[in-house]
């Protein structure tokens, strides 16, 4: 749970988002391509919600000092 929340708050993912991360999704030394979710309900991996099938939206990568 501590890394589901060190990405919620590093990379600004939302729970399900976090929950469906892998090591595929990282397209550069500094960016994650964020491309499905994890649904609550039925926990499956999902497309993301709000957005059409393909879409995706990029965050930043996770950095501690």
């Amino acid at each position: 749970m501590l890394l589901v929340a060190d990405l919620m708050s590093g990379c600004g993912m939302r729970n399900g988002e976090a929950f469906a991360v892998n090591l595929d999704n990282i397209v550069a030394d500094d960016v994650y391509r964020i491309t499905e979710q994890v649904n609550r309900t039925t926990c499956q991996y999902e497309r993301l919600k709000h957005r059409k099938v393909g879409e995706y939206r990029d965050a930043p990568e996770f950095r501690t000092a």
